[in-house]
């Protein structure tokens, strides 16, 4: 029964936490998108992944609870209670930080609103120059990514140039 627990304590920490850690990345790529409906999806998801993630913990106090008495497993044994102190700390800043966030951002992306940027006025200047001429929407088109492969020392030299 051990194992099980043991086995089931990894799997769902693999496949809940993994996934609740790697998504507010992808909606951090949404937002600058303005693709407000994936953002919305991805908070909601994000939430559900913290929530689940209860269960590894679950697991993990029942693999601590039928580990074997030579080991001398309690809640107070540190890397136990290191764990559950970090896991608390993570858990509160998904469920009040990032998941409100994300739903904020969604909201943004629906209103219109874009996310503050904080370039300086040669660096918007840098990029307006040297993309517009390829006609690379920054403003959330998916074929952003298009950009010609001749885009070489030589034109960026000449954007360069003519900003400076």
């Amino acid at each position: 029964m051990e194992t099980l627990f043991a086995v089931l304590h990894v799997v769902t920490a693999v496949f809940i936490v993994g996934p609740m850690a790697i998504l507010p990345m992808t909606a951090m790529r949404a937002v600058r998108a303005g693709d407000a409906r994936q953002v919305e999806t991805l908070a909601k998801s994000t939430n559900l992944l913290s929530l689940l993630s209860l269960l590894v913990v679950l697991f993990g106090f029942g693999v601590m609870g039928l580990a074997d008495k030579k080991y001398d497993l309690s809640v107070t044994t540190p890397w136990i209670l290191w764990s559950i102190i970090l896991y608390v700390v993570a858990l509160g800043l998904t469920l009040f930080v990032v998941v409100p966030a994300m739903r904020r951002a969604g909201r943004r992306c629906v209103t219109g609103l874009r996310p503050a940027t904080r370039r300086s006025p040669r660096a918007r200047a840098s990029r307006a120059c040297c993309w517009s001429r390829w006609s690379c929407s920054w403003s959330g088109s998916r074929n952003r990514a298009q950009i010609p492969l001749a885009l070489g020392a030589r034109s960026s030299y000449r954007c360069i140039q003519q900003i400076g």
